[in-house]
This record gives C-alpha cells, sequence and structure tokens, in this order.
C-alpha cells in the first residue's frame, strides 16, 4: 500500500506505475546548501547553572537559578556554544558562540566551513558540571535533558574507544530514539537536569531493541543493528486493516472521490526474502485491487513491489528503502538516484530514457484530526520526487504522509506538477484495527447483509447489547450458507469476530426478521418474529447466546409470544437484573396492540401479558427500557385526527404488572411523531422521534425527544408541545437512536439532502441529564458519527449503543443501483 510504505504514489497520477524506490541501502544523512542548525533550549523550569555574558566586556560570571518542576525555555541571553569534540571525546575546542532569544538559538554552519558530523556539539554549560548536549546531526537540533541523555548514552557506547566508532547516522539515530522514547512515554518530571536525565535514561533502558542498538553503535563502522520501529508508527500485524475516505483532483476538471480499504494479508517470499502483502481496494482511486510487497526490520522499510503488470517502473526500481528507523526529524535520505533508465512510461510501446531522483525526510511532528479521530505526536514524513524524460517532459511530485504511533498513516496527500497541469491525490483514515487496540472507529464492514426491499425494514436497524466488556451486534442478513438473523462479537478493543447464525431463515419476504438483543447476567437474549409457513401467523421467539459464542435453545429456540394466529412483528427485549422483559406488537381483527412476556434466565416462558388492551385504537413497534426499578415501555400509535401517528408509554414492574393501564402521552403535537427511541441515563429517561410536518408530504423532519422521569412524569413540557429540540433545521432527518454513555446521553440519526453535512451521513448530538442539547459544531447538522458515504450510497438506519466511555454506532449502507446493504460502524464517539 503506497501510502503506507511512502513509496512514490505521484507517479500513478500521471504515469502508468504503481511506485518507484531506490536501492535499500543504508540511509545518508543529507543537508541542504545552505546549512543553519536551529533549536530550542529548555531545562527544569528553564532554569540551568549558566554562563550568562554581561553587557560589559567580555567577561563572564556565573548565576545559578533555583531549580524548579518541569521543562520551559531558558531566559533570554543564554550562551550556547558550537564545539567539536577530540579523537576521544573527552575534551572539545569551541568553534563559536551565539545567545538564546525566546528560547531558541541559531548557527549558520555554511559560514563557519562546517557540515553536520558525528563529533560537532552544540553546548549550554554552567558551573558544577552542569551540561545540556547535543550531536549536530542535522540542522534541528533542540537541547534539553533528553539530548543530554542521549549524548552521554553516545559517548558510553564507546566503552573508552575512539569516537570515530560512531557514525553521523548512528548518533542521529541514537538521539531520534530516545527522543521518541521521552515523547511518548510518561517519564514523569523533574526538578533539576540530573533528575531529569535519570528519568528520560530509565525510559531507554528498558527498552531492549534501543539499548541493544545504543551498545552496538560504539563498534567499529556502522552497525547492522537498528533501533526498531520506536512508537510503532508503521504496524504490520496480521489482521491490521485500515479504510480510508480519497479525493482526487486535476486542474480543470471535477474532483473525484472513493474509498479505499487496505488490509495485511499475510506473506510472501520476493526476491529471496518474506514480505509482507498489504492490500489496497482502490489503491489511488483507479478501482483496481492490488498486492504490494514490503520488508519490516529494525532499520527499516523496504518496498519489495507490486502484483501490477502495468506498472514498468518500480520493476527497475526494487528493492528501495521507504522508511528508515527510528522516525525523528534529522531522519532524511536519498531514497532514488537513478539515471538512464530505458522504460515505457507514457505506455505507448516505445520506451523512453528516465531520470528518477527522490529524497524522504521527516519533516516534524504535530497533531491531526482525521474522521478517525485525533491523533498526537504523528510524524510528518515528505517524499520528493523528479521525473525527467527524454522526451522533454519533466514531472515533479510531493508526498506528505501523517504517522501516528501505534495506527499506521491517517493522512497522505500527493501533488504533482507536470505541463502546466496540477493533480492531487489526498487519503484521509476513516476507521481501522490494529494491534490490538482501536482508537476512534471499527473497520468499516461488519457484514454483508445483501439485496433489500426498503432499508428500514430489511435489514432495519442493527441491535446491540454488552456484557459489561465486549458487545453482541444483532441484525439480519439474505446471504451466505446461513442467512437470517446472526450475531457478531466486538470486543472492547474494537476486534470484530467472526459471523454467527442464530436463527435461519429469509429476511427478504421477513421469514425472520428485526432482532433485539439484551444481556441478562450469563447469557444475551436475542427476540425476533418468525412466520410461519403461508404466512399466516407470525410468532415471537427468542434464542439465548452465550458469552463464548455459542446460540442455545435448538434449531427453534424459545417460544415468547403465545401460538395463536395474530400478525406479530417488531419485538424489544430488557432485562431487570432477574428476568427479560420481551415486548411487541400484535394485530388482532381490528386493532393492534402491544403485549409482553417475561423470561427467565434459563429460557422458561413466565407468561404472556396485554400491555394496551385498555388503550382504544391502534399502537405498535414497541421500544423498552429498565431504570432500576421498573421498565418504560413506549410505542406509536395511531392518531386518527390527524391520520398521523403520536407517541405513549407505561410503565412495567418486573412482575409483569402493568403501572400505567391507560398508558401516558408522551409526543401528540399536530405534526407525526414517530419512531421512537428511549434509554434510560441514571437518573431519568430520554425518549427521541421523528418530528415530520407538513403531514402527507413529509417536507420537514426534526429530532426531538423528552425526558421522561421514573415516576413517568414529562419533564419537559406538554406532550403537545414536542419537548427538547434536539435538532430542528429544515433538512431531512430520519429514524432516530438514543444511548446513555454514563455522563450524557448520545442521539443519532440518518440525514438527507443538506447545506451542512454530506447527504446519508450519520450525525448525532449529545443531550445532557439536564436536558441541555450540545451546541451543533461545527455546523447546525450535527456532529457527524460516520464518514461521507461513497457515491450513490445512503447510510440509513443508525442504532447506538454505549458501555462507558465505549460506544459503537451502527448503520445499513444501501446502493442506490444494486440495492445491496451492509452493515457498518464507528467505535467511539467524534
Amino acid at each position: 500500500m503506497q501510502r503506507l510504505a511512502t513509496a512514490l504514489v505521484f507517479c500513478g497520477l500521471l504515469l502508468s506505475c504503481g511506485g518507484g524506490g531506490g536501492d535499500g541501502g543504508t540511509p545518508t544523512v543529507a543537508t541542504p546548501a545552505q546549512t543553519i542548525v536551529t533549536g530550542s533550549v529548555q531545562a527544569p523550569a528553564g532554569q540551568i547553572a549558566f554562563f550568562r555574558e554581561r553587557s560589559f566586556g567580555n567577561l563572564f560570571i556565573s548565576e545559578a537559578y533555583a531549580a524548579l518542576t518541569g521543562l520551559a525555555n531558558v531566559p533570554d541571553s543564554t550562551i550556547v556554544e558550537l564545539a567539536k569534540l577530540d579523537s576521544t571525546a573527552a575534551n572539545f575546542t569551541v568553534l563559536s558562540t551565539t545567545t538564546t532569544s525566546g528560547g531558541r538559538y541559531s548557527f549558520n554552519l555554511t559560514t563557519l566551513g562546517l557540515q553536520p558530523s558525528h563529533d560537532l556539539i552544540v553546548r549550554v554549560a554552567g558551573p558544577g558540571g552542569k551540561e545540556l548536549r547535543a550531536f549536530v546531526v542535522g540542522t534541528a537540533i533542540n537541547l534539553s535533558p533528553v539530548s543530554e541523555t542521549a549524548y552521554r548514552l553516545a559517548i558510553q557506547s564507546l566503552a573508552g574507544g575512539p569516537l570515530s566508532n560512531l557514525t553521523l547516522q548512528e548518533v542521529s539515530d541514537i538521539g531520534g530514539a530516545v527522543g521518541l522514547i521521552a515523547t511518548l512515554q510518561n517519564i514523569g518530571n523533574a526538578t533539576a537536569i540530573d533528575q531529569a536525565v535519570a528519568l528520560v535514561r530509565t525510559a531507554v533502558d528498558a527498552n531492549a531493541q534501543v539499548s541493544a542498538f545504543i551498545t552496538a553503535a560504539g563498534g567499529i563502522g556502522q552497525t547492522t543493528q537498528g533501533t526498531g520501529d520506536v512508537g510503532n508508527y508503521f504496524p504490520l500485524s496480521q489482521g491490521n486493516s485500515w479504510n480510508y475516505q480519497g479525493k482526487k483532483s486535476e486542474s480543470g476538471l471535477p474532483t473525484e472521490t472513493y474509498v479505499n480499504t487496505v488490509n495485511v494479508n499475510g506473506t510472501l517470499v520476493v526476491a529471496g526474502s518474506v514480505a509482507t502483502i498489504l492490500t489496497s481496494s482502490d489503491s489511488g482511486g483507479d478501482h483496481i485491487s492490488e498486492d504490494e510487497y514490503v520488508v519490516k526490520d529494525a532499520s527499516s522499510v523496504v518496498y519489495l513491489g507490486n502484483n501490477d503488470r502495468s506498472d514498468p517502473i518500480s520493476p527497475a526500481l526494487v528493492p528501495y528503502m521507504s522508511l528508515h528507523f527510528p522516525l525523528h526529524v534529522n531522519n532524511m535520505f536519498e531514497q532514488v538516484n537513478r539515471n538512464g533508465l530505458s522504460l515505457d512510461v507514457d505506455g505507448d510501446g516505445i520506451n523512453e530514457t528516465v531520470n528518477i531522483s527522490s529524497t524522504v525526510s521527516v519533516i516534524g511532528f504535530e497533531n491531526i484530526a482525521v474522521t478517525a479521530g485525533s491523533f498526537a505526536n504523528t510524524a510528518k514524513v515528505r517524499t520528493e520526487t523528479t521525473f525527467v524524460v527524454n522526451n522533454g517532459t519533466s514531472i515533479i511530485g510531493t508526498q506528505i504522509s501523517w504517522f501516528a504511533p501505534g495506527v499506521g498513516v491517517v493522512k497522505y496527500q500527493t501533488t504533482v506538477a507536470s505541463g502546466g497541469v496540477i493533480r492531487t491525490l489526498v487519503e484521509e483514515l476513516t476507521s481501522y484495527q490494529g494491534d490490538g487496540t482501536v482508537q476512534g472507529a471499527l473497520p468499516g464492514v461488519i457484514v454483508n447483509t445483501g439485496p433489500t426491499s426498503g432499508i428500514e425494514v430489511i435489514p432495519g436497524k442493527a441491535s446491540i447489547a454488552s456484557n459489561g466488556t465486549d458487545f453482541l451486534v444483532t441484525g439480519c442478513t439474505a446471504l451466505g450458507s446461513n442467512p437470517g438473523i446472526f450475531g457478531i462479537f466486538i470486543t472492547g478493543l474494537g476486534k470484530i469476530g467472526s459471523q454467527m447464525p442464530i436463527a435461519t431463515g429469509d429476511c427478504l419476504p421477513e421469514i425472520v426478521a428485526k432482532p433485539s438483543v439484551a444481556f441478562g447476567g450469563s447469557n444475551y437474549l436475542v427476540v425476533y418474529h418468525q412466520t410461519l409457513p403461508f404466512g399466516v401467523n407470525k410468532l415471537i421467539r427468542g434464542k439465548r447466546v452465550s458469552e463464548g459464542g455459542v446460540a442455545l435453545d435448538g434449531s427453534d429456540g424459545l417460544l415468547v409470544s403465545d401460538a395463536t394466529i395474530a400478525d406479530r412483528c417488531c419485538a424489544a427485549v430488557g432485562f431487570d437484573g432477574t428476568n427479560y422483559l420481551v415486548v411487541w406488537s400484535e394485530r388482532g381483527t381490528s386493532d393492534e396492540k402491544i403485549y409482553g412476556a417475561r423470561i427467565a434466565p434459563n429460557g422458561q416462558n413466565l407468561g404472556v401479558f396485554p400491555i394496551t388492551n385498555a388503550i382504544p385504537g391502534q399502537q405498535f413497534r414497541p421500544k423498552v427500557a429498565f431504570d432500576g426499578t421498573n421498565y418504560l415501555v413506549i410505542w406509536s400509535e395511531s392518531n386518527f385526527v390527524t391520520t398521523g401517528e403520536d407517541i405513549s408509554g407505561a410503565r412495567i414492574a418486573p412482575t409483569g404488572t402493568v403501572l400505567d393501564p391507560g398508558g401516558f402521552r408522551i409526543a401528540t403535537t399536530t405534526f407525526h411523531d414517530r419512531n421512537p427511541d428511549i434509554a434510560f441515563g441514571g437518573s431519568n429517561y430520554l425518549v427521541v422521534w421523528e418530528n415530520v410536518e407538513p403531514l402527507g408530504t413529509f417536507a420537514n423532519y426534526r429530532i426531538r425527544g423528552t425526558r421522561i422521569s421514573k415516576t413517568g412524569t414529562l419533564m419537559d413540557g406538554p406532550a403537545s408541545d414536542g419537548g427538547i429540540p434536539i435538532n430542528v433545521t429544515t433538512h431531512e432527518k430520519r429514524t432516530p437512536s438514543v444511548t446513555f454513555d454514563g455522563s450524557q446521553f448520545l442521539v443519532v440519526w440518518t440525514v438527507g439532502q443538506n447545506s451542512f453535512v454530506p447527504q446519508g451521513s450519520i450525525v448525532g448530538t449529545k443531550v445532557g441529564s439536564n436536558g441541555q442539547v450540545a451546541p451543533l459544531q461545527p455546523n447546525p447538522g450535527g456532529f457527524l458519527f460516520s464518514d461521507q458515504p461513497p457515491p450513490l450510497t445512503k447510510y440509513l438506519v443508525p442504532s447506538i449503543f454505549s458501555l462507558g466511555s465505549k460506544t459503537i454506532t451502527t448503520w445499513a449502507s444501501r446502493h442506490e443501483n444494486t440495492g445491496i446493504s451492509q452493515i457498518i460502524g464507528t467505535y467511539s464517539i467524534p
């Protein structure tokens, strides 16, 4: 995968190629024509016993400053020395001095006739042997207890041997590795330089790979050992996957969007090396799947090529080095320098003579936010490449990639200029899983569900529950050898398990459909409706699923409803700590009512009972939540005055007693109040729904909600007022879902055409226990809970479920032309 391997992806924008590179040799530290060394000087509390130049004469006096906690810039006018070490590193000669301003210093090496070298150092010192030192291995050299630790470790590695044993690359990598360890680990605060150095030293000593490299660096010549990928910026564990949203543009043409998924997909022996296979579903937006082969060791990532037969360039250049470890700001190397290559780069059957050169450099570390989340300390890596073809074509490209520790590439952008045409390629991470952690998202598709017949019906909303550690996602699929109700476990670290059949049947004509799931102390209970032969009768059935993923209760499952002839639908389930409560709607000869049944943890049916038989009219599509004392069951009901829908509810005791036999009204506005959902938030419930006006045309969809106390009292005004205006912007909003994450409610919905966020996205907001809606920033459309849908695709019917601070949001993805649907989702919240 080129954006992970830092290959020369830009050439694929203009030429028929997939990558490029160098010879995979040891990198050299390149320097610009005008070499200016600059950096910060920091010490505990900004204070070090240092020499300060007096304003009169050339006299120096010692001024000691008290040491305090933490690092800060030293005062202005602190003297910084540029010095050359002798052959034993026991003594040095001062070559130049300067003073700090704003905590920084600089030296122009070019005017001094110098270049970075293994024996060139910068130094700040004071009486009593207090020093901050660093090797001048590049142009960005910061002085601090971290650099002092790296300096001492490098000198210590010599074990009395000559300084010439250390190469420029070795001292550069020691400083880079120590700096990364100090940045990425919480090593504590210090009140003095020696204490700070000791803390950094302890952290470095705990890294066996880096410690071994430092020891080996003291030997003669460049060591063949490496520091390893400090920070794990390039994770390659099998099963890792990354999903990207891509954009490709060219001067004067519309921007193209695409989605690319990259998987670590096994190994292959390439040119005698065992390479890791990186499979891209749509590499560079060319709608072609591609395998690329890389080798990662303790020193580097080397690119070995790809399976793209239309790529004439990579075979002429591989192997080449993509990254050199550790990643640090003085890490710069020549990746390619090849002249006179005879290649057919334009695909016309005639070879051209091509000169290719490129350099790779780490230009800094920064925090970055993309769809998948916010990532700190990302390494910003730049690849600059030039193609010169004998036909006069000159192509200049720049690629910037952001690597996040433990994650990999979270964003890359490539710009290519040739013949007055500028082309760009940008990919941003939308979701990923890797190396046992997930910081932001599930890896896209959870399951393919097949063709749909109205996505709100099939596959409908997924249902999610948790045992306090992991999640179980349930839904219905028309694909595979066991179509019907399925379950998939997602661990607390975001790893997706295998699809598990629960109830076999056909989702499309609704032989089985609409599952709901709750955890009951030792097992999950999944409930659904089952259509009997000839479609005359629908039963409500259930199956228990163990925490280990075993579906219990045989092929037929538990009979939850009675067996009388009726059209039953839309079961929902809750758990009160002792038994489950299953509720559903049941259509008789003239009306539709809500029924319930208590199910014991062992699967015993404790009896069916009516919930709304005392209420006139039609009641349907119930939902249920438990507040620690009683259940609250809510439902939609027909409003015969407006031919629309209202929302009502009733409390149910764990014994099955209906505490509100006549029910109570929740939403009775003059508009269409429908598709409710419910969650309990520790002290009160939040019920959310669609509020649609005007009736008949459905021109405006609002999301409203109301809090309900444990006693059944509406807390946000009468039912006729519409409660809390969660989102009342004038665009389509559908099928809300709500959860409570331990501190606030999270409400999500799907959004139609609007000017705020991408059409068909899943958006939402946060609602406090006090009913306060979070400001809808960065736009009035709501927070994005999903990525942008691919072309001709809409995201619909979201479900959201929280396990404390961990939240899963799922939704159905439907392609407008094919009708094919998938259930996909994200992990955590915006």
